[in-house]
């Protein structure tokens, strides 16, 4: 399971471009799926997000905070995110209740955030943050969200929205090793960093309450 997000300036390793100054950061909807698909297929592994995913993320009755990023008419990240209470966040992301801090328990409105994707060629220009931002201050917003979670993948020594995630205060708490290995073999993805499944990524957690 891979994320693409134009990360890792804590690193030292990367130099980053400008972001172009033409952009656009907008809700999601059904006009944009074909868009977001071929993306997340380039980006995330083939099949990884589906329309069917798309549907479920964008047709929440809690609150639509899923957003694109679009430059030149084109589809250049997106940002899924989902509001589920504590069983159901544990549920969706197959984790014991003791992965989780003591205050994500008594929260009865977390927003998950499950996925950020810049395009290649857009990559290292900020547009992860933009996007990131763009959710964080619709949150903000939703006096009744008490906390924030979100998975990163990691392979190696790179997680790789990192910096994204601890810009709005979320911490890293727990690791999972080989966490889409059963996954990917069920949905037949493909992770770009292991190819054809099982996937052996591991997953980071990151939380903060709001």
């Amino acid at each position: 399971g891979y994320d693409s997000a134009n990360d890792m300036i804590s690193s030292g390793k990367y130099t980053f471009k400008p972001l172009m100054k033409k952009y656009e950061i907008k809700p999601v909807n059904e006009d944009y799926f074909a868009q977001i698909i071929e993306l997340s297929n380039a980006e995330l592994g083939k099949d990884y997000i589906t329309e069917n995913d798309l549907l479920e993320f964008t047709t929440d009755t809690n609150c639509n905070c899923c957003k694109v990023a679009i430059i030149n008419n084109e589809i250049a990240g997106f940002v899924l995110t989902k509001i589920l209470n504590k069983d159901q966040l544990l549920n969706y992301l197959r984790i014991p209740e003791n992965d989780i801090p003591k205050y994500i328990s008594y929260a009865s409105e977390i927003c998950l955030i499950k996925t950020i994707a810049v395009a290649n060629k857009y990559q290292n220009r900020g547009l992860g943050f933009k996007l990131i931002k763009a959710i964080y201050k619709d949150l903000i917003l939703i006096n009744k969200i008490h906390a924030v979670c979100s998975i990163a993948w990691k392979n190696g020594d790179k997680i790789n929205a990192n910096g994204i995630l601890s810009s709005i205060g979320l911490k890293k708490i727990t690791e999972i090793e080989n966490y889409w290995e059963n996954d990917s073999i069920e949905n037949n993805y493909s992770c770009p960093c292991c190819g054809k499944p099982p996937c052996h990524c591991s997953a980071v957690l990151y939380f903060c309450s709001k």
